[in-house]
């Protein structure tokens, strides 16, 4: 009794969840029946069920009604077909006799055949397909030949449908590009309601101070137009924001909206450029009559060159035009007194129409930098407060180890270096994990597959020697020197230059010099010059023309403007840097103890660090170099 019970109500609720389930999914359930329904009558279900006319099949042969018979009766284990009644009383035979295909079309057999003539038929397995009639009584009842008709007639809508619904499909997949009506749920909105909005504020954007400055008067205009309007005043119809990618652009539109605590808009440029002429015009009013019915609201368009290119270089198609058109004008009619601010971004300022920049447009200019060492020192101590573990690092000494990071190179640098800590389970991120990470990023990670005899380490270890001794005589600091394969290089020397604003030309010389270091010392100390230095003389060449070119570090003070000129400016630098090879190579001799030493050193651990090595630092003879941090290779 106890296991019947239990038997019921396993069955009740296996019921009970049936039902709710073709309860939940009635709708959907019932629409894809419907389609089934729909195809197989398309394709033609009553044929396939013997309630219409069959095929239209083409004879290549005629028989008599006898004779056909005889040859369905003569060996019926031999024979396999269907007999087909066309709309015109034709009867045809198709199928197998004696294993050869056949179409007979058999000669009056409407008027030959009986009852028992459908009875042998029958009994030898060779079905009639059509409608006949036999004396008063037809094969085929009435209600027969008319559920045939009704499926004829239905099957024929079938198709109607199909091909409408195709039809409505497409329109609504092309209707985007006609007009806004489903191009405006593309469009990234946040309001200050919303849960999952990005709260950006200014202190959230570290290191760009002076942006900020600028930009600060919109939030107050937001805050309280009322104040600008007394005074006449009204804030600029665009911001441009521009600047090398990755310091912060987006982020410093997303601070002004919620800052000032209004809706922000966020479009990219490149979606308003379309297949079809006119759709992306239609998108650019979208996005303005969406901006007023927000207002106040910051509307944000990102990489505005992918439309606002100029119209004087290369012209561009249609589409791309009309829409750069359509900008134009949104903006002529498009007044900051409204409540909404547009603000763009781009990497590529001189590229954008001049149309764009004029008063009245996009009239204010705020250039995003690169971050400098205070700068960077903010933007790391952001990022460290935001990991879960503390991290035992000195946040100066990584500020500058970052020169000519941008702030999403400092963003993957701290990253990296979080996950150099987790490989290792760390009790937190060291400076050994930023070093590791940093290499990672400036060089590539460590390659596994190259390995070097002796012969090779020695002459890397004595080409990176080159460029670190060279480096610190002129007065220059190096962080690490390696000899592990990383990425393309099997060397790498990591310096750390000087951030100025200004070069001179003893700096200019300075870098070519470090550049001819490593070839220098291997001519020297290996006895041979290998393949290794043809990156470092590609870089010192191109970098003596241009300051011979471009600088006047030369005997020319103009830039060559014709080919003849070019190749006398191109033979004084090639002359100038076979002397200053000549300075490297008696450099290097002045310094042969820290030359073997070093590259001792790396033969044995691989890498080093400085000043661990060489405890003193060389004599200093120039300014120390002024460009970015790299890895010289």
């Amino acid at each position: 009794m106890f296991n019947k019970k239990n038997k019921s109500a396993h069955g009740g609720s296996i019921l009970r969840r049936l039902s709710e389930t073709l309860r939940l999914h009635f709708k959907s359930i019932f629409t894809v029946l419907l389609i089934i329904f729909v195809v197989w009558m398309a394709i033609g279900a009553g044929k396939l069920s013997g309630l219409m006319e069959a095929h239209k099949i083409a004879p290549n042969a005629t028989i008599s009604y006898a004779g056909f018979i005889a040859a369905v009766t003569a060996n019926h284990h031999l024979h396999s077909g269907k007999v087909f009644i066309e709309n015109d009383g034709m009867a045809i035979f198709h199928g197998s006799i004696n294993k050869l295909d056949k179409k007979w079309e058999i000669t009056n057999f409407s008027s030959n055949v009986n009852k028992s003539g459908l009875s042998l038929l029958a009994a030898h397995h060779v079905p009639i397909k059509g409608s006949i009639a036999i004396g008063l009584t037809p094969y085929r009842p009435v209600a027969q030949a008319a559920v045939a008709a009704i499926f004829r007639i239905l099957g024929s809508m079938a198709v109607l449908v199909v091909y409408a619904g195709f039809a409505f499909y497409m329109y609504l997949n092309m209707r985007q590009y006609f007009s806004g009506g489903l191009f405006t749920k593309k469009f990234k909105i946040w309001t200050p309601s919303d849960t999952n909005a990005p709260a950006v504020s200014f202190d959230q954007v570290a290191g760009l101070e002076g942006p900020k400055h600028e930009v600060s008067e919109v939030v107050d205009y937001l805050k309280n137009p009322q104040r600008f309007a007394r005074h006449g005043a009204h804030m600029p119809s665009g911001i441009l924001l521009f600047g090398p990618p990755g310091n912060g652009k987006t982020m410093l539109a997303k601070a002004v909206a919620g800052e000032a605590g209004v809706a922000f808009i966020e479009q990219d440029a490149s979606s308003f450029v379309h297949l079809f002429v006119g759709a992306g015009a239609g998108a650019v009013r979208d996005l303005f009559k969406m901006a007023r019915s927000k207002a106040p609201c910051v509307v944000f368009i990102d990489e505005i060159d992918a439309v606002g290119g100029s119209r004087s270089a290369g012209g561009g198609h249609d589409e791309r035009l009309q829409t750069l058109n359509a900008l134009l004008s949104e903006m002529d009619g498009f007044e900051g007194r409204e409540g909404v601010i547009v603000i763009a971004a781009t990497n590529r300022l001189e590229s954008l129409d001049p149309a764009l920049l004029r008063p009245g447009r996009f009239d204010r200019h705020v250039f995003i930098p690169q971050p400098g060492a205070n700068a960077r020192e903010h933007i790391l101590q952001t990022y460290l407060k935001r990991l879960p573990r503390p991290a035992d690092v000195e946040v100066h000494e990584l500020a500058m180890q970052s020169q000519g990071f941008s702030g999403a190179d400092i963003a993957r640098w701290v990253n990296e270096s979080a996950m150099e800590a987790a490989r290792g389970d760390a009790p937190c991120i060291t400076s050994s994990h930023f070093s590791a990470a940093r290499d990672r990023i400036l060089v590539g990670a460590r390659n596994y597959g190259v390995h070097l005899d002796e012969t090779e380490r020695r002459a890397i270890a004595y080409h990176e020697s080159g460029h670190a001794v060279v480096n610190m005589a002129r007065g220059g600091k190096v962080d690490k020197v390696s000899i592990l394969p990383r990425g393309q290089t099997l060397g790498v020397t990591v310096s750390r230059p000087d951030e100025r604003t200004l070069h001179s030309r003893e700096e200019w010389e300075r870098n070519i010099d470090l550049l001819l270091g490593g070839r220098a010392a291997e001519e020297l100390f290996v006895g041979s010059i290998s393949s290794g230095a043809s990156n470092d003389l590609e870089r010192a060449s191109q970098m003596a023309f241009e300051g011979f070119a471009k600088l006047g570090y030369g005997t020319h003070l103009h830039v060559p403007q014709s080919p003849e000129m070019a190749a006398k400016v191109e033979q004084e630098a090639a002359t100038w840097l076979d002397k200053r090879y000549l300075i490297v190579k008696d450099l290097l001799l002045e310094h042969t103890e820290e030359m073997h030493t070093l590259a001792n050193s790396l033969i044995q651990q691989e890498e080093v660090d400085f000043p661990s090595v060489i405890p003193h630092q060389l004599p200093s003879e120039t300014l120390p170099s002024q460009e970015p941090a790299r890895a010289l290779v």
